[in-house]
């Protein structure tokens, strides 16, 4: 049959085998039957589930990774690489159909279906597996999941009321729900009444309550658009998650939700940023990497064994701002495990007053490196293998009378509000007890 001839090639196209011939085959096939389009979109969502499983390791699992999982330290299996070359052939197929996909989104009535659902009680009707355009979904009880022609995977839970407008947006009255974005539909949206949020590349939850909305960024970033066009668009990125008014107005930052809104947790130690702090998921190749008002956060290394006493700027006891950074020295004990992240501003690009924001871990901190002395010599342990540190006199904090920079620390928390000057960089260690078991290393026996 003519679906049989769309599974295998769109099969072959995921597994990087398909010709040119082949392409407009499918192309073809595609353009005439409504059916072929759908099963050539869940194919694709398939391989795509395969990619992220094969990045989280569970692949072959049944379970979703615990909180502190670790990946073992040796090459990628070829399977990886395999699923990596996967997603890349699909996405630039996708590219290729996306005038078609625009049409047929638009024009066709039907778009998704219900893939799974546990304990729903529905108030109202309860819908057919198949889902048209304008459906409302009352749930109020249990959970389910959606499956959109786009590829977005969307969850509800709880109580919740939607309406489907179509593939790439849904209006979200009451409850939460979880979207799942693949990258061929970025700008998917979900409505509310005060606000507007809009995929940038992510895994995200909307939650709606009596005082507004909360939006919480698991992996990628989000825009949020307020009703009221004097407010200028929030941008959320990883880890980042926020309670807004009714109109849509920022009022303040919240922990993101991993187990309310049951997503994968991707940030391993970190709970959530804030204001002007974003986590970088990965490493950078220089540190000229921000922007003006954005300070990166990235994890160095994990599990490391401290097998010298650590001098650091502050230890766990430490509590106000940035006095006495020059002559501030502080010891972790040898034989103390830690888990390295990197705090990084680079101040040329702001000079004066800079950007400020916070970071929760999910442990206490241990230690704080703030002296360029101390982060040249703890670069070697603590750093990123493939990066070269920069050498600069002025790298870490200024602690001068003028506190120009200021730093807070209280339990798993820390606060920053950097001061751009014309030298150097705005450096910060911070340092937290490693929960890694002791990792088998390609030279062990």
């Amino acid at each position: 049959s003519d679906l049989s001839r769309v599974e295998d090639l769109a099969q072959r196209v995921a597994d990087g085998l398909a010709d040119e011939a082949e392409f407009a085959e499918l192309e073809g096939l595609m353009e005439e039957d409504r059916e072929s389009r759908i099963l050539y979109l869940k194919t694709q969502q398939i391989h795509q589930d395969l990619e992220r499983k094969s990045a989280r390791g569970t692949l072959g699992t049944d379970r979703e990774p615990a909180e502190h999982d670790e990946p073992i330290g040796l090459p990628l299996a070829a399977s990886s690489l395999r699923f990596r070359r996967i997603v890349w052939i699909v996405t630039a197929a996708a590219a290729v159909l996306a005038l078609f996909f625009g049409v047929w989104f638009a024009g066709s009535n039907e778009i998704g279906e219900l893939v799974e659902v546990s304990k729903a009680q529905w108030q109202g009707r309860p819908p057919s597996e198949k889902l048209n355009r304008g459906r409302r979904l009352q749930l109020g009880l249990g959970s389910v999941e959606l499956r959109l022609v786009s590829g977005v995977r969307v969850v509800l839970q709880g109580e919740t009321d939607v309406v489907l407008r179509s593939a790439m947006e849904i209006e979200l009255n009451n409850g939460q729900l979880f979207a799942d974005v693949p990258d061929n539909a970025h700008g998917f949206r979900v409505t509310t009444s005060g606000m507007d949020v809009i995929d940038l590349g992510t895994q995200f939850g909307v939650r709606i309550g009596a005082t507004g909305a909360d939006v919480h960024v698991f992996e990628g970033e989000v825009e949020v658009e307020s009703e009221d066009k004097s407010q200028a668009k929030r941008t959320l990125t990883t880890a980042q998650a926020a309670h807004f008014n009714p109109r849509g107005q920022l009022k303040n930052w919240v922990a993101p939700d991993y187990e309310g809104f049951g997503a994968p947790v991707l940030t391993p130690g970190v709970i959530s940023t804030t204001e002007a702090v974003h986590w970088f998921a990965d490493p950078p190749s220089s540190f000229g990497f921000t922007e003006a008002d954005s300070v990166a956060l990235v994890l160095e290394r994990r599990n490391v064994l401290l097998e010298q006493p650590l001098d650091v700027t502050f230890d766990r006891h430490k509590r106000g701002t940035n006095s006495a950074y020059d002559t501030h020295v502080k010891v972790l004990e040898a034989g103390t495990r830690v888990d390295s992240y990197l705090m990084h501003f680079n101040p040329s690009v702001r000079l004066g007053k800079g950007p400020g924001g916070g970071v929760q871990f999910d442990r206490p901190i241990i230690g704080v490196i703030a002296r360029g002395d101390q982060l040249r010599s703890s670069d070697a342990i603590l750093g990123l293998p493939e990066l070269a540190y920069p050498d600069e006199t002025r790298r870490g904090l200024e602690g001068d009378s003028e506190a120009l920079d200021v730093i807070r620390m209280e339990g798993d928390q820390m606060g920053v509000a950097f001061s751009g000057q014309e030298t150097g960089l705005d450096q910060v260690r911070i340092l937290i007890e490693s929960r890694s078991p002791t990792l088998l290393q390609p030279q062990d026996k």
